[in-house]
């Protein structure tokens, strides 16, 4: 279970590490893992090149 949840918190890119084995139940069929997503788009301004006519 363990390697489970740290595998979704690696593909999800989170930077999130598992609880430790012993706080995992070990009876459990099910686990729901929610988290949200905090997103900052960040605008980036390129300048455009120098067109140069000859």
């Amino acid at each position: 279970m363990e390697d489970l949840i740290h595998f979704i918190f690696k593909f999800t890119r989170l930077p999130l590490s598992c609880p430790y084995y012993a706080c995992i139940s070990k009876r459990v069929n099910m686990v729901n893992i929610v988290f949200k997503m905090v997103v900052f788009l960040i605008r980036v301004q390129i300048a455009a090149p120098n067109i140069v006519h000859y």
